[in-house]
């Protein structure tokens, strides 16, 4: 019966139940805090729910009480009136219990009652019953029978004893049974004004208000209690809707971002491939030319970092980076970075040394090659002087990679936020020279994407030292490194005929221009339907495209990745994919890796557009 009503709306005034002093905090409080009303409403079904959990129990030991203390006092006494006595205990009980049936009843209703209904009544009964029981020593106890009257004191402080966990539920139900009860005992004992009867009364008396002021204090109790438990389910919801609402907000980044890094990469992409195919063709005339050609691309090439710096981490918060664990030479990546980081550190007059280290870890080449780079790039950024040392040693299982630098230093007020996207220590101007402030949120991604830990020590003025701990593992076998120096040694070619698909003027053009200057004989087509008659029409010409060029993002909001798919369908197998798009939108990157369907990020290089069209065609050929 109890599991009914608490799961419905029963009260209309729910803050009837409550305390007068939960009624005045709860009235008087700031309604931005929270809705007040509701956690009222809730303690009020609590309590309630409580005194509705009790009346089986404790209605049928009051019918049993009844039955031996009405037997009792007839043994003792013999008279009558104990019976008439006993009779109206039970229908006193009687009408107790019937309240609950009702109230029961009413809280399967579709608009159950209010409080202010059910409340009057309850309190009603109960002093009923009060006074029934206190109606004993004036209908059949005698004047100065010392035992009988002991034992209906017993009786009547037990009664107020035992009742006191039930009806300290409602704040007033304690009150409405014990006052008529022992107020009307206190009277008949007072009817012999000796002393022993008025100490008798005075002890009836202070029992009554004890009694009433335990079942108050247990109730303010219950209140505070409970008060504190859906306090904290407030601040527990309101701690999820702030998780969410940060959810919310980096998921409204990543598609600002995607957004904006689309909009951006289409004239930088055709911007690239055009000054590519100039610089290209310019070498061959004016070395002044070409030189102006190489800056435009040199600028070109510093956007591209900055927009594949953004791809990082959208393809890391896509999950579709996925680490190909193998044992990696650490040498082998010092070498590398030396080669790339070195002549840029010479420039600057800044010291880079790698130290030569003999240890293998256990990642993944690329994205460690990666991870090293962001951090080295990092240090000689913020290096005016002196120069940036790396090294590795061994502790135990795991090896320690160093990259130590003398720039400026990070204060340890800002060494947790360094790894924060887009911040940045002393650059207040938003110097683009010093990057867009994600390095090391990349860093911090790609460490956690290969098991590996990150430690910074920094002293303002003095420099900085990240520190990599990766998994130590043993020197494989040298027969896979010949396998690749011979990979390496044998590039793929150039596929013959490449159909380029995309909705921008300018990339069609750029695109076209720059394939043509490498031999390659490459259309280009703006929408799905002409490209289909275009494939169509070479195959039936025994001339087929053998890769479809192709944007991730069409005119008309078409998607790239299935345009792609339905023409390879159309066409068969032998038509290789490589889509080129600037969208980093988490969703699209996981399409493409799910799909396996090679995606480059615009602006591509023409040597990396190139690079990635010998290795789909080849893919395709095998």
């Amino acid at each position: 019966m109890d599991r009914v009503w608490i799961s419905r709306k029963v009260y209309s005034m729910p803050l009837a139940v409550s305390c007068d002093g939960l009624l005045m905090k709860l009235n008087d409080a700031d309604p931005a805090a929270g809705s007040f009303e509701v956690t009222a409403e809730r303690i009020s079904r609590e309590l309630l729910h409580g005194l509705h959990a009790t009346y089986r129990p404790s209605g049928w030991g009051a019918f049993v009480a009844i039955a031996l203390f009405g037997g009792l006092f007839y043994w003792l006494l013999r008279d009558p009136k104990v019976l008439g006595w006993t009779l109206a205990l039970y229908a006193s009980a009687a009408l107790v219990w019937l309240w609950y049936l009702r109230f029961d009843a009413d809280a399967g209703r579709v608009a159950p009652r209010p409080l202010s209904y059910w409340l009057p009544r309850f309190y009603a009964v109960q002093a009923l019953a009060g006074a029934c029981w206190g109606a004993a020593p004036w209908l059949f106890v005698p004047v100065g029978d010392l035992p009988v009257t002991a034992v209906l004191l017993v009786v009547v402080m037990g009664l107020a004893s035992a009742s006191q966990g039930t009806l300290s539920l409602v704040r007033h139900g304690m009150a409405s049974l014990v006052l008529p009860m022992m107020l009307s005992v206190a009277m008949a004992l007072l009817r012999r004004p000796d002393a022993l009867h008025v100490v008798l009364a005075f002890f009836v008396l202070a029992h009554m208000v004890v009694a009433i002021k335990l079942a108050e204090g247990h109730h303010r109790l219950l209140v505070s209690a409970l008060q504190a438990r859906f306090d904290n389910q407030a601040l527990a919801e309101r701690l999820t809707e702030q998780v969410a609402a940060t959810e919310r907000a980096s998921q409204e980044k990543t598609r600002f971002l995607a957004a904006a890094s689309h909009d951006l990469r289409q004239p930088l992409h055709a911007l690239a491939l055009l000054g590519s195919a100039l610089e290209r063709r310019l070498t061959q005339r004016s070395a002044v030319e070409a030189r102006e050609a190489t800056d435009m691309l040199r600028a070109v090439d510093a956007l591209r970092a900055s927009f594949d710096a953004m791809m990082d981490i959208s393809r890391l918060d896509a999950n579709v980076v996925a680490p190909a664990r193998a044992p990696v030479a650490l040498n082998a990546v010092f070498v590398e970075l030396q080669r790339v980081f070195g002549p840029a550190a010479e420039g600057r007059g800044l010291a880079l040394r790698l130290r030569a280290t003999p240890w293998w870890v256990d990642s993944d080449v690329q994205l460690l090659e990666r991870l090293l780079f962001n951090l080295l790039d990092n240090a000689l950024k913020y290096s005016a002087r002196g120069g940036v040392l790396v090294g590795a040693r061994a502790r135990g299982t795991h090896i320690w990679v160093d990259v130590l630098d003398t720039g400026v230093g990070i204060a340890p007020e800002h060494t947790e936020r360094v790894f924060d996207e887009f911040y940045q220590v002393g650059n207040p101007g938003r110097d683009r020279s010093k990057g867009l402030g994600i390095g090391l949120s990349i860093v911090q991604r790609l460490a956690a994407l290969l098991d590996a830990q990150v430690h910074l020590r920094s002293e303002p003025g003095r420099g900085s030292r990240f520190r990599i701990v990766l998994p130590r593992t043993a020197a494989p076998c040298a027969a896979p490194l010949a396998v690749e120096v011979a990979a390496a040694i044998s590039p793929r070619p150039l596929p013959r005929r490449v159909l380029i698909l995309d909705d921008e003027r300018d990339i069609r053009q750029a695109t076209r221009a720059l394939l043509r200057d490498h031999g390659i004989d490459a259309e280009a087509v703006a929408e799905e339907a002409p490209a289909l008659a275009a494939l169509c029409q070479a195959r039936d010409a025994q001339q087929p495209f053998q890769v479809l060029l192709l944007d991730g993002r069409l005119g008309h909001g078409a998607d790239g990745l299935q345009v792609a798919q339905r023409l390879q369908a159309a066409l068969g197998a032998e038509l290789a994919l490589l889509l080129i798009s600037g969208d980093i939108e988490p969703d699209r990157l996981q399409q493409a890796h799910a799909a396996n369907v090679p995606m480059l990020p615009k602006p591509a290089h023409a040597a990396a557009l190139l690079e990635a069209l010998r290795q789909v065609h080849g893919a395709i050929k095998k």
